[in-house]
């Protein structure tokens, strides 16, 4: 639930920040009235109330953790049910369908499309996973966070809910199965788990009450950027960093940033610490599907380190000549995707290694022959330089042969 109520955070920075307090922000915890939840944990949903000041217009949003949702059959109460805003990583977003949507909020309702990202977020990826065949598919989208799909109910045989989910590893699945006689039944089922760790929480609700405290634009500059290190501490990968950027409301132009000369027009300096995916955009999926540096994660990170570190073998980098003019150093060394992901998981497993007590699972990595297993790998690190007129270029800065060693590193 506290990622719901740092989301929650997020929205009132941006009534602060980006509507200028127009609105009487409500933030409640209730019960869901339109569908019930499946599961063991809390069943509670976090509603936000927007109510315009001088109208008294209210738009309302249901914050919803990952779960298995079922939608009521009552008919009365299926009218009621709210459309889906996006899906954010750990929470679907609902939003009660504007009352007067001829003069709506336009302002709030753009404020929170960009805070959301709901263009990308509901933009179909053009990939969608396999379906197995026994399953008679109608319909079937997938979007970054979450897929729709309908499928045909195989005569009386029900479909598996486990099956469904183990298709769409990280994402919600809104299932529709139409039977041959009756109505449409529909769900919302929760793929296989990717657990927010609770560093990254920790650093998103810091920056977050900071930014409350003082919302204008170059103190939140100022707190991403610090909160930032923290990430790259945790391991936290790419995704979270860009999330932090959309949460602390960071998307200004240069006339925002102090120190910026106009000479250059749109110019905007990265305030972000350069890393393997911006010197390799194409890797973003892969470093971004890795398991968290958690120490439940450490046997699944010790075997794709093997994988990759045969993978790097068979396809190292290579040396090539630069271009000086573009800060480019004569000589400049060209990793291979490969390296660049097994620089990324061997930090990982060194997090765990050094920001856990590993006492507390010993005996299950010598039960898997990790303890006191050695993992080598090269470091690289990254810097980029602007060139006006041609654009920014990123270069392999450093690489070290770096050794970690699987043992408790806290007394």
């Amino acid at each position: 639930m506290e990622w719901l109520t740092i989301i929650g955070m997020a929205l009132n920075l941006m009534n602060s920040a980006e509507l200028g307090q127009e609105y009487e922000l409500r933030i409640k915890w209730g019960k869901p009235a339109v569908f019930f939840m499946n599961t063991t944990e809390c069943d509670s949903i976090m509603v936000v109330e927007f109510i315009k000041k001088d109208s008294r217009q209210k738009v309302e949003l249901l914050l919803v953790p990952w779960q298995d949702i079922f939608f009521s059959e009552d008919e009365h109460i299926s009218v009621l049910q709210p459309q889906l805003l996006t899906v954010e990583k750990g929470v679907l977003i609902f939003k009660f369908p504007d009352s007067t949507p001829e003069t709506g909020p336009e302002k709030l309702n753009s404020a929170l499309n960009t805070l959301f990202e709901t263009e990308r977020n509901n933009n179909p990826e053009d990939n969608p996973a396999p379906i197995h065949g026994h399953y008679q598919v109608i319909n079937h989208k997938e979007f970054p966070n979450y897929a729709i799909l309908e499928i045909a109910k195989p005569g009386s045989k029900p479909a598996d809910p486990q099956e469904i989910a183990g298709i769409f590893p990280g994402k919600m699945v809104r299932l529709s199965v139409v039977p041959d006689i009756g109505k449409v039944h529909t769900s919302w089922i929760k793929g296989k788990p990717e657990n927010i760790p609770a560093s990254v929480m920790a650093v998103f609700k810091s920056a977050l009450e900071k930014a409350l405290q003082k919302p204008n634009n170059e103190k939140r500059q100022a707190i991403y950027k610090k909160s930032l290190e923290a990430l790259e501490s945790e391991s936290a990968g790419s995704y979270f960093a860009k999330l932090l950027s959309r949460y602390l409301l960071i998307g200004q132009t240069h006339q925002d940033i102090p120190g910026i000369d106009p000479v250059f027009g749109n110019y905007q300096p990265k305030l972000t610490p350069d890393n393997a995916i911006d010197f390799m955009p194409g890797i973003a999926l892969k470093i971004d599907s890795l398991p968290s540096a958690g120490a439940a994660n450490m046997v699944e990170l010790a075997i794709l380190f093997s994988k990759y570190k045969k993978l790097t073998e068979q396809n190292p980098g290579k040396w090539v000549e630069g271009n000086i003019i573009l800060g480019a150093k004569p000589e400049e060394y060209i990793p291979s995707e490969e390296e660049l992901i097994l620089n990324e998981i061997g930090e990982r497993i060194n997090s765990i290694i050094c920001n856990n007590d590993l006492r507390k699972i010993k005996k299950r990595l010598k039960k898997e022959g990790l303890w006191n297993k050695k993992f080598c790998y090269t470091h690289f690190t990254f810097i980029h330089y602007d060139v006006m007129g041609s654009g920014r270029f990123f270069y392999v800065e450093g690489t070290d042969n770096k050794c970690v060693i699987v043992k408790n590193k806290h007394q």
